[in-house]
């Protein structure tokens, strides 16, 4: 089943806050060392070959990935015989329902074994299991205690498409006209502060089952996954159902060092990446630290 959160109308604003989060064009703008072809200006010139979320089809790509995900279908290189994520998430949750169990299963003892073992190490007699914090899938959401619970993408974003589209609603209601790249700047940047005051200010609800940052940082990790080309599935174009001239418009900004015909030095592929950093964590806060320049 399609997730709402990026069908229309909603895409457009999802749209409109990758936009926000990820100012590629303006990092594009401001590269000291532009590829000579880019092969999206020659090949979309109606479009003004602007880096953003619509022509790079961002929204689209992450409902297929997280749709993909779902049904089990792997997209990291070393899945391919592993059954995706979404077997992953299940493994999870059977660890989480029964820890002892698992840790039992995974030593070949029996959990009383396990539990004596536990007592002569003078550790705590009860186990509990929380996934490690990771920028892959599967997410984890930590729960009143602050554990972790293993979520898929697609909860995610399933779980949070009534709370996006109520905070949008009412945003844009409270604006004197139709939002512009500023007010989608001041959103996305009270999105993801940690503040109450800001989520405040965006209408984000109080009883919403995900927290703003979460949505946002989440958002921030898929559409990386496949500007970065870090997809596996070759089969499936990145980019949405037809072949796009912009599948590696990013890394031939970057200078990526690994792509065929690059003749950038590490020096100045160093100085983009940094550039790109400081436009990506605007709206994040804090210091941002560069790359070490790579040793003669």
């Amino acid at each position: 089943m399609p997730i709402a959160l990026f069908q229309s109308p909603h895409l457009d604003s999802v749209q409109s806050l990758l936009d926000a989060l990820l100012p590629l064009q303006t990092w594009a703008t401001k590269n000291e060392y532009p590829p000579v072809q880019k092969p999206w200006e020659v090949a979309n010139p109606a479009t003004g070959a602007i880096l953003n979320a619509k022509n790079l089809k961002l929204g689209e790509y992450i409902d297929q990935l997280a749709e993909d995900e779902s049904k089990g279908q792997p997209f990291y290189a070393g899945q391919q015989n592993a059954g995706g994520d979404a077997d992953l998430v299940k493994r999870f949750r059977e660890v989480l329902a029964d820890p002892l169990q698992a840790a039992a299963d995974a030593l070949g003892v029996t959990p009383q074994e396990v539990q004596v073992s536990r007592q002569l190490r003078s550790l705590n007699s009860e186990l509990r299991f929380s996934p490690a914090v990771s920028d892959n899938v599967p997410v984890a959401l930590p729960d009143d205690l602050h554990w972790l619970r293993p979520f898929s993408r697609k909860e995610i974003y399933d779980r949070v498409s009534v709370p996006f589209e109520a905070s949008i609603t009412a945003w844009k209601a409270s604006l004197p006209s139709a939002p512009s790249v500023k007010d989608w700047e001041d959103y996305a940047q009270k999105l993801m502060s940690l503040r109450a005051v800001d989520h405040k200010a965006i209408h984000w609800p109080h009883d919403s089952p995900i927290e703003p940052q979460e949505f946002g940082l989440q958002l921030l990790r898929d559409a990386l996954v496949g500007l970065m080309n870090m997809d596996s599935r070759r089969n499936l174009s990145v980019f949405g159902a037809q072949e796009s001239d912009y599948r590696d418009a990013i890394l031939i900004e970057l200078g990526e060092q690994r792509r065929p015909g690059n003749a950038h030095t590490d020096q100045k592929a160093v100085k983009t990446v940094s550039a790109f950093m400081k436009e990506l964590t605007k709206t994040l806060g804090g210091p941002v630290t560069s790359p070490a320049l790579p040793q003669a």
